[in-house]
């Protein structure tokens, strides 16, 4: 049989108790932001969400370059609590600026105010979004651009003409029920449900919103930013007519891939993209095979959903269900338009794991320490995920967050047992191995690190536990704060014959 639920949160953190550290500070750029209801028509239905400082979350962007120091004096002015993640940043000596209510930082609460100080590591894309409940998916999240310093930009980096952030998501009309599927999808926040779905439902619905647009100019280079801030689906992005070359994931360079023209971006992922426009004397074709001068072109965001990408079948979706996001790019010099042209009918595409990093790592073979991290779908009603047989409402934050308890002079073994606390050795170089026993694959987020994922794929589990796997890729592995867990391999009513697996290596340098 089949599992019947997927986890609504997606983004599950592993969260490492080891010691303390410091690191220096530098140019400070400060955010005030209130965390305030926000009544959201971003698909032309109403649907009550949360923003910052009375807007939509999406346009509070925090911008800096490598070197800054951020510090975002945060009120909560909601009628519960809040916090904000900076996803993607290691918080190296900034630990307690993480955002994990109840393990890096204390609850925000009604009326409180938190300040976030921290400096970013690295230059690229992130983002930040709450990290208490479902809020981040009703719109509490946003872009977290670090640019690179004068004279640090890659060759290929130099000639860009423009850059443009391109923030895909599901939404949700109110909490789904189980299993979970969104309403519609968008690019920056823009999209368009069915509204003849909408109004037999009961809700009010406009078809007045148009989709997010960008300019490209003829032979000019384009650097986009791509986040998937979406709660539960992946995408297939894609330009008609245009191919690219990722040149960045999850905030790590890479070098630049051979050309594609539809890329998977899972939830939480972030890739920098660069596309090349095409020159003003090409000749284009549209959906009727009908010749096109330069103009104007869908930009697509395809959403993924059926096993083994969501619990609910592809017969299962509710009225009004739409899958694809559309933007547009328009040309310089030519009427802005409605598109008439057609997605690639031939995917060409690089698997996640294949992009070669600019700076490459040797991996020492045996590593000093190994973890194997099982999780399953509970058979609870609300559809909760378990790590290593533990039910997910076992966990108990405790009295005060982790890290404090720490610094206040107790140790690792000290802590509940409800803190669900791995202890390991600074320094140390460690292996996890995630293992899936669903027929549902999964995003999975390594708060404060970028391990290097070295191997990806379905075993028995016993050879999951016992090490004995396809070899793993220990010569120039791809570095990832969020990565892709396989399913397993089913058999004809699909249940699991098998464990999907995924093999990530770090170094135990970030305390916290």
């Amino acid at each position: 049989m089949t599992h019947p639920r997927a986890s609504f949160y997606s983004l599950l953190g592993f969260i490492l108790l080891i010691a303390q550290h410091q690191v220096a500070v530098a140019t400070l750029m400060r955010y005030d932001w209130n965390v305030t209801p926000y009544h959201a028509v971003y698909d032309g239905v109403s649907v009550d969400a949360y923003g910052i400082n009375d807007g939509p979350g999406y346009e509070a962007v925090i911008e800096v370059t490598l070197g800054d120091e951020v510090e975002v004096h945060l009120t909560n002015l909601l009628d519960n609590a809040t916090c904000l993640h900076w996803h993607g940043l290691k918080e190296l000596g900034t630990q307690d600026m993480d955002g994990v209510s109840g393990l890096t930082q204390c609850y925000l609460e009604t009326n409180g105010t938190a300040v976030y100080h921290f400096t970013p590591d690295k230059a690229g894309t992130f983002w930040w979004h709450s990290h208490d409940g479902t809020q981040y998916i009703f719109g509490l999240c946003g872009p977290l651009i670090v640019h690179k310093r004068a004279g640090e930009l890659q060759p290929w980096e130099e000639d860009i003409a423009a850059e443009y952030t391109v923030e895909l998501s599901d939404w949700y009309h109110a909490i789904p029920s189980t299993p979970p599927i969104w309403d519609t999808v968008l690019i920056n926040y823009k999209g368009r449900y069915n509204c003849s779905a909408a109004e037999a439902s009961g809700l009010a619905c406009s078809t007045e919103q148009e989709p997010s647009r960008f300019q490209f100019a003829p032979g000019k280079k384009y650097l986009l930013r791509l986040i998937n801030e979406g709660g539960l689906a992946s995408f297939l992005f894609s330009i008609d007519n245009h191919e690219f070359r990722v040149v960045a994931a999850n905030g790590v360079s890479m070098e630049p891939s051979e050309r594609m023209n539809t890329l998977f971006i899972n939830v939480g992922q972030r890739y920098d993209i660069i596309v090349e426009a095409q020159e003003s004397s090409a000749i284009f074709y549209d959906q009727d095979d009908q010749a096109l001068t330069l103009g104007s072109f869908w930009m697509r965001a395809t959403a993924q959903y059926g096993l083994p990408w969501t619990g609910r079948s592809v017969d299962e979706v509710p009225e009004g269900f739409n899958a694809e996001a559309l933007a547009i790019i328009d040309y310089e010099g030519t009427e802005a338009t409605n598109p008439t042209t057609a997605s690639w009918t031939t995917i060409a595409t690089v698997h996640e794991f294949d992009f070669t990093p600019v700076n490459s790592t040797r991996l020492p073979e045996i590593p000093d320490d190994r973890v194997v991290l099982a999780f399953n779908m509970s058979s609870e009603p609300k559809g909760y995920f378990s790590i290593n047989g533990g039910a997910y409402n076992n966990f108990v934050a405790p009295d005060e967050p982790p890290l404090y308890t720490i610094a206040s002079g107790e140790t690792t073994a000290s802590l509940p047992a409800s803190a669900n606390a791995y202890q390991m050795d600074f320094g140390k170089h460690v292996e996890v191995v995630l293992v899936n026993d669903m027929n549902e694959q999964h995003p999975f987020h390594m708060h404060s690190h970028a391990p290097w994922v070295v191997g990806s794929g379905t075993a028995t589990r016993e050879a999951v536990n016992s090490g004995n796997l396809t070899a793993l890729k220990l010569d120039g592995p791809t570095s990832r704060d969020t990565y892709t867990v396989p399913p397993c391999d089913v058999d004809a009513n699909d249940d699991c014959v098998n464990v999907g697996y995924l093999v990530l290596r770090f170094n135990a340098d970030n305390p916290g």
